[in-house]
């Protein structure tokens, strides 16, 4: 959802002030994509979610074995 799309019909109603808006999207769109997901909209972010990126060490989107082992306070047990 973006803000566009939340002005144009989706606001179901509810009032709010522009600027309660917009710094709600500001503050939920936490990779800056200009769209709102599920999760972002809650504001939580699961541990999953949290490991993934604290595995992602160069933010590419994608981790790999090596990256998983080099990724700071990640600490692998046998």
């Amino acid at each position: 959802m973006t803000w566009t799309t939340w002005r144009e019909g989706y606001s179901l109603n509810v009032f709010a002030f522009r600027e309660e808006v917009e710094d709600f999207f500001r503050s939920r769109d936490r990779d800056f994509d200009g769209y709102l997901s599920f999760e972002e909209f809650l504001g939580e972010e699961s541990t999953l979610e949290k490991l993934f990126k604290k595995m992602d060490t160069n933010n590419d989107g994608k981790v790999s074995k090596q990256v998983n082992i080099k990724a700071p306070g990640l600490v692998l047990i046998d």
